[in-house]
């Protein structure tokens, strides 16, 4: 075996140094770049649900400066139906908005714990409807245990995520994706321009409503799964024991929905209400007097529409001064 030549191997030693300091100066750029358009960024994949991803990276700085006297927890029923601007000007607290779509009973309950790690509300609303309690999966697959370490660290260790899953073609797509949301803002079921209290309001004029959407009760039946009511237990008793304000609404729906539904519904709002009474949980029924004007879909409010149910809501709460 050749052995190796005592003249070639400060040269092999500097082609090393120069390979090392080449990828640390790349990294350092990449990181740079990272933090200085952070906000242009897709966030890190957290899981396939696009939402749940820009939601938390929307958070992060919130929770981190303790800015969340209150939030407000839930699928798309919370993101779209709750304006967290107004409640925070009524309230006079400031007022967060993690509603994120698709992510029912069980998700809100995993991210709860997350939150409550770094951040201690005085005041949870949990928007809901039927269809939060069918028992699908939560969160798409989200990675609780990155959302939990994204949290709490700073801002500045982004890279560390983002190179955590190397998949460039996603990153990509997921850009293309949330900048097209964006820009549609309040004008599709698919906003993902939150304002300053993180809802995503949909507009009240000019919005083109879904016909499958808006009779789409029709075809959502009314399944309530056991271990998504038991979750729903286990979150409103943590919230007892740590002794956070806690408030049930159910969305308001469409006349015809209510109508056409009202016979399962019965049951389990009489279910939901005893259950929240029991662990100290306020329960507020669904107003039954919103017009048609007032709805993006069946049972998913226009800006019109969230802005009054958000009012009652703090009235009916008494959490206006």
């Amino acid at each position: 075996m050749r052995a190796i030549s005592t003249s070639t191997t400060p040269h092999a030693r500097s082609w090393l140094a120069i390979f090392a300091g080449s990828f640390s100066l790349i990294l350092l750029i990449l990181a740079g770049l990272i933090f200085a358009i952070r906000d242009q960024l897709p966030p890190p994949k957290f899981s396939s649900n696009l939402s749940l991803n820009e939601k938390i990276r929307w958070a992060r700085p919130h929770l981190q400066r303790g800015a969340c006297e209150g939030l407000v927890l839930g699928s798309s029923i919370a993101l779209n139906n709750v304006d967290a601007q107004g409640l925070s000007t009524m309230t006079q607290n400031n007022v967060v908005n993690l509603g994120i779509w698709g992510l029912e009973i069980q998700g809100s309950n995993a991210l709860l714990g997350n939150i409550l790690s770094i951040c201690k509300p005085k005041l949870i609303l949990l928007p809901i409807y039927y269809g939060d309690f069918a028992g699908s999966a939560d969160g798409a697959g989200a990675e609780m245990q990155s959302i939990d370490a994204y949290l709490r660290d700073k801002i500045g260790h982004d890279l560390l995520h983002y190179a955590r899953h190397g998949d460039l073609f996603g990153l990509w797509r997921n850009y293309r994706s949330l900048k097209r949301n964006r820009a549609l803002g309040g004008t599709s079921y698919q906003n993902l321009a939150y304002d300053r209290g993180g809802s995503a309001l949909l507009n009240c004029e000019g919005f083109a409503r879904d016909p499958q959407r808006w009779d789409g009760y029709r075809r959502r039946n009314a399944v309530f799964d056991r271990k998504t009511q038991n979750d729903f237990e286990i979150m409103l008793e943590r919230l007892q024991k740590l002794g956070i304000k806690t408030i049930i609404a159910e969305t308001p729906m469409r006349g015809v929905a209510r109508d056409f539904l009202a016979e399962p519904l019965n049951n389990w709002r009489q279910t939901i209400a005893k259950t929240a009474a029991e662990r100290g949980a306020l329960f507020l029924p669904p107003p039954s007097d919103f017009g048609d004007a007032f709805f993006a879909d069946y049972t998913h409010l226009n800006a019109c529409g969230a802005q009054a149910w958000t009012r009652l809501i703090a009235q009916q709460a008494k959490l206006i001064p």
